[in-house]
């Protein structure tokens, strides 16, 4: 059976860190750099999944997922869950889960296990 791969975009290696051990059953890949992760994305390699921070000193979050949503402007592109440190994720109109951090990690999985199977459904 094949683990469905998640991608985590933080610039802070340690909390990405923690995120991929909180993820453990899935594939999951860190990238601490914005613009790897979308060279990554834009190069072919397929995730179901993203989780992003939304503020990033390189590239915001929301600079992200728009790239993202242009590259996968056809469809088929994964989720994508921006996570933040405050609330002011509620001012943008993503259309996309929203993750507060800090969160516990079985906040964190459910959300991703419901958001991996309403894909496969």
């Amino acid at each position: 059976m094949v683990r469905p791969r998640i991608l985590v975009i933080d610039d802070n290696v340690v909390l990405a860190r923690s995120f991929a051990r909180m993820l453990r059953d899935y594939e999951t890949v860190v990238e601490s750099d914005p613009h790897a992760a979308i060279a990554r994305i834009c190069g072919g390699e397929a995730f179901d999944l993203i989780m992003c921070d939304l503020r990033m000193p390189l590239l915001s979050g929301i600079e992200v997922l728009r790239a993202i949503r242009e590259h996968f402007s056809s469809g088929g592109g994964p989720d994508v869950i921006m996570m933040s440190g405050s609330d002011e994720l509620a001012t943008f109109n993503l259309a996309t889960p929203v993750l507060l951090k800090p969160c516990y990690s079985t906040e964190v999985r459910a959300m991703v296990k419901r958001l991996l199977e309403s894909r496969s459904a």
